[in-house]
């Protein structure tokens, strides 16, 4: 059964990998990234993750059967912290409603620990409380 997925971080290393495999077992794959995909958007922005939103609605027809967010930095700079964690928060939370309209839906995050290595509290406690 052919399903359609949206995969953020898709031009390179694990989204890249991924969307291969999946279009190998013949699935439809909305890539994003912030060049070279289907959706070029760039998830350190509030509007570049609504952009991912209505452009992955627009490509999928309102129905998505998995998402599999794995953009992601490994700098120790706060677009690491936008990408890796308010990206991922932002692609599940979007694009939730067309998972909702899917028979079997499916969702999968991979992130790193650049986000929160070496810890620092005051970074913690911004992502907790989504600043």
């Amino acid at each position: 059964m052919s399903r359609t997925y949206a995969v953020t971080g898709a031009a390179s290393g694990i989204g890249k990998v991924t969307t291969g495999l999946l279009r190998e077992d013949a699935h439809t794959v909305i890539t994003i990234d912030l060049k070279d995909a289907d959706v070029n958007v760039d998830l350190t922005t509030e509007d570049g993750r609504r952009e991912l939103v209505t452009q992955v609605r627009e490509r999928s027809g309102g129905v998505l059967d998995g998402v599999i967010a794995c953009a992601g930095l490994s700098a120790p700079i706060v677009a690491t912290a936008a990408v890796n964690y308010f990206g991922a928060v932002a692609t599940l939370e979007g694009l939730r409603p067309l998972l909702a309209a899917a028979e079997t839906p499916r969702a999968a995050v991979a992130s790193s620990l650049a986000a929160l290595d070496p810890l620092d509290d005051d970074l913690f406690d911004a992502l907790i409380s989504d600043d």
